[in-house]
Formats: C-alpha cells, structure tokens, sequence
C-alpha cells in the first residue's frame, strides 16, 4: 500500500511506504466547525502552588492548600483541548492564569469550589474557553473568568 501525503502546497501525493501524513498546518478557521476529541486517558494532577499545569494531557484534577495560583502555558497543536478540574479544596481561591488568552480580559480563571471545571480549546495562537461550570451542581456559580 503507498504512502499518503498531504502537503499545503503540493496537494495529495503518493510515495513508497505505508501511512497517511500530513505536511502542513492545519488551523481553525473563521466560520468553520471543529470536532475535536475527548482523550481516553487518566488525569494528571497538580498539587504545587504557582506551578505550570501540564498540556500533555487532556485533564488535569487540580488540588489546593489556601489561596494558589497556576499557570496554563501554551497549547501544543490547534484544536488541543484541555479540562481543568478542582478536585480537592483546601479552603481559598485557585487562580489559573492562562499564558495566553483569547482576550486579556479573559486571562485567569477562579476556581473556588471542588467540582469547578474548565474546558478549553487551543486555537494556534490562543486558549479560548468553551465552557465554565460546576459538576457538583446546586446553586454553585463558579468558576469565574476576568
């Protein structure tokens, strides 16, 4: 069986081998629709007070002790996404400040209550938030985003 390849400015080619590869970098773009997916893997957890939080894997169960920070860093390929959990809190404000955000306006999110979640998406450039909520349910209204 040959070799697929895609290549932005060759188009579909074929070559000796065996696969599928695609040469180029493929974005989000204005008006289109994104399917990403949702990574079967276990969670990777953060503990450590102004500590960067992993990107290697889709979920991270965050853990305070009083008032903390984190940082998000950078996405790795358009269309990563990432959740961000509270698992366990110690009492205080998570602050997670995302390296960079869509918006300035929109660069850390509070998290103030166990079950708060994030779900965000990396766009090439940007992390842009697809949804804030609390899966313990009630009247929570966190997290925040400013």
């Amino acid at each position: 069986m040959p070799r697929t390849i895609y290549d932005s400015t060759k188009g579909i080619y074929s070559t000796r081998g065996s696969g599928f590869t695609i040469q180029s970098t493929i974005g989000i773009q204005s008006n289109s629709f994104f399917g990403g997916c949702t990574p079967d893997a276990a969670p990777d957890t953060n503990n450590s007070d102004a500590s960067n939080i992993s990107v290697a894997d889709y979920r991270t169960n965050l853990s305070t002790g009083g008032s903390q920070t984190r940082t998000l860093p950078d996405g790795t390929s358009v269309g990563q996404q990432k959740q961000l959990f509270m698992a366990v809190d110690g009492g205080g404000n998570l602050d997670i400040t995302l390296s960079s955000p869509i918006s300035a306006a929109l660069d850390i999110i509070r998290m103030t209550n166990i079950g708060d979640t994030a779900d965000l998406i990396w766009t090439g450039s940007a992390w842009r938030i697809l949804a804030l909520y609390n899966s313990a349910g009630g009247n929570i209204t966190t997290p925040t985003v400013s």
